[in-house]
């Protein structure tokens, strides 16, 4: 599939109506200190890595501390190929070898973690950014030139025609990138700025992921997995969006909310101009996406996801080394989700 306009919206279209409707800067500007979202018991509890499947994880963890500033968790040792067979049966991948490799996003809950496989066939998966089950991982920076930088330096592409980000307003400055793999970024530059502690470029991130029907999707994590989601916006136009992505007019409908157990923004963004299709990737191969998320009964959990239309990948959840559980299911719309629940005392 062809890598077209993929990337853009949430913060456009919550921003330019932000930067034109003054009563709401407020809330935007606050976007980075959100309280932490109480969970249901028995639910999502809290937030792992947003993970990314790679080609060469050298090569991405390369991009990612470059646009990041961060270094990865962990040793060098701990990021070499090795054999966890419960975590490839998991994936699907019996017999191969994973390498990972954790790098912390500021001012975020959720990580970057990207997943390499050895020794299984890897389809390549490219979804257009408005077909449904395609992600995002949005930065908030305070340079965005700088971050720019980093992205052509590190194997990156621009995504927003032109090369050039999109001006609202004359200090607010968006544009999409693409990461080695082709995975989605959009790098946001606001005034003012988003706040957050953060020393360095990046001030904080959040997460989209892309819907065929946004009202069944938004229903589907509030009622599941207890996400405190809005019902879902109605269409609008959006133009810097539309710039952003190439489509000329972007028409979108989103819902904003967060992760329960986090602060966490989890977005919801369905398009409806265009011809869309439903993500079809393997779990194991290259550019699928997946969220890992804390739940306090991880069989509860999964019996509920799979009677409301969610797909297991695995058939039941499996115990790890550690004593933790952990199954991955396909969302209504093609996003994998990882559901971990800690080991007994922890």
């Amino acid at each position: 599939m062809a890598r077209t306009t993929r990337g853009a919206v949430s913060l456009i279209t919550m921003l330019v109506a932000l930067v034109i409707a003054a009563p709401r800067v407020p809330a935007f500007a606050q976007n980075a200190v959100r309280v932490a979202q109480p969970a249901p018991a028995g639910a999502v509890t809290g937030i792992g890595p947003y993970l990314r499947l790679v080609a060469d994880l050298d090569r991405s963890l390369e991009f990612y501390q470059a646009v990041l500033g961060t270094e990865p968790t962990g040793t060098a040792e701990a990021r070499a190929w090795g054999r966890n067979e419960p975590v490839a049966v998991m994936y699907g991948a019996p017999g191969a070898d994973v390498r990972t490799a954790t790098v912390p996003v500021p001012g975020s809950e959720m990580p970057v973690e990207l997943v390499a496989f050895r020794g299984v066939a890897r389809r390549r998966v490219e979804p257009h950014i408005y077909d449904s089950g395609a992600t995002l991982l949005l930065l908030f920076v305070r340079d965005i030139g700088t971050a720019m930088n980093a992205v052509s330096a590190h194997g990156g592409s621009i995504l927003t025609p032109g090369g050039q980000p999109v001006v609202v307003r004359d200090r607010n400055r968006f544009i999409i990138v693409r990461d080695p793999d082709g995975f989605f970024v959009e790098l946001l530059q606001t005034d003012p700025p988003a706040a957050g502690a953060s020393a360095g470029n990046v001030v904080t991130g959040r997460f989209r992921t892309t819907a065929m029907n946004a009202d069944q999707t938004v229903r589907f994590y509030r009622d599941t997995l207890g996400f405190p989601l809005p019902d879902v916006r109605p269409f609008g136009d959006d133009a810097a969006l539309g710039g952003m992505t190439g489509l000329g007019v972007a028409r979108t409908r989103m819902a904003i909310g967060t992760v329960p157990g986090s602060s966490v923004v989890f977005e919801v963004l369905e398009f409806n101009q265009v011809q869309r299709t439903r993500s079809r990737a393997d779990i194991h191969g290259i550019g699928a996406s997946m969220l890992r998320l804390r739940v306090g009964d991880i069989d509860a959990v999964f019996a509920k996801i799979k009677a409301a239309g969610g797909t297991p990948v695995t058939p039941q959840p499996v115990t790890l080394k550690d004593n933790r559980r952990m199954v991955i299911i396909e969302d209504l719309d093609g996003l994998f989700v990882q559901l971990w629940q800690a080991a007994p005392g922890q």
